[in-house]
C-alpha cells in the first residue's frame, strides 16, 4: 500500500536530523519497494542551505540503520544542473543515494529522475529507481510509525498519497 507523510508528519518522526517536504514509499509492478523522502526546491534560498541539510539524512541512516533516497524536485532545469553540481561529491562522500527532477518534465512519475552519482544516461522512472540502488531500507517502519511511550506521535497508519494530475487540469 502507497505511503504518504506531509512535511508536518515526517517532522514529528525524524525532526531531530532531517525536515524534508515529504516521505513516500511505493510499490512497483516489478515488486520492489521505493521508499524516498522529498525535497521540493522552489529556489527560494541558496543552493548550499540544501546541501547543508545532507548530514541530517546521513545521520538519520546511521542511526537508525535504514537507507532510503532523497528526490530533489527543483523549479527549473537550470536549477537542477546547478543543484546536481553542488551536492555531488557531499553525496558521495555520505553515501547517500539522491536523484533530481524539475518541473519542466511532464510527470514525476515517469522518466523524470536523474541519479546523484555515476548516471544512467538517460532519466529513470521511480520503478526503475527502485532496482537502481542497492540495499534500500526504508526509514517509515510499524516500530516508527506506531506512538512510542514519550512519544507524541499522531500519524495516520495508512495516510493517503496525493493524486497524480489529470490531463488537461
Amino acid at each position: 500500500m502507497p505511503v504518504w507523510l506531509s512535511e508536518r508528519s515526517v517532522t514529528r518522526l525524524w525532526g531531530d536530523w532531517i525536515r524534508p517536504d515529504a516521505y513516500a514509499h511505493t510499490t512497483h509492478g516489478n515488486g520492489q519497494l521505493l521508499p524516498f523522502f522529498l525535497e521540493y526546491d522552489t529556489g527560494s534560498y541558496n543552493l548550499a542551505r540544501l546541501e547543508a541539510k545532507l548530514p541530517g539524512y546521513a545521520a538519520l541512516a546511521t542511526t537508525t540503520a535504514t537507507r532510503t533516497p532523497l528526490f530533489v524536485h527543483t523549479a527549473s532545469a537550470a536549477r537542477e544542473a546547478a543543484l546536481r553540481h553542488r551536492l555531488t561529491d557531499t553525496a558521495d562522500r555520505l553515501d547517500l543515494p539522491i536523484a533530481t527532477g524539475n518541473t519542466q518534465l511532464a510527470d514525476p512519475t515517469g522518466a523524470a529522475w536523474l541519479p546523484l552519482g555515476p548516471t544512467p544516461s538517460t532519466r529513470l522512472t521511480p520503478a526503475q529507481l527502485a532496482t537502481h540502488w542497492s540495499g534500500i531500507v526504508p526509514a517509515l517502519t510499524p516500530e516508527t510509525a506506531m506512538p512510542q511511550p514519550g512519544r507524541h506521535t499522531t500519524l495516520p497508519w495508512h495516510p493517503i498519497p496525493p493524486q497524480p494530475p489529470t490531463a488537461g487540469a
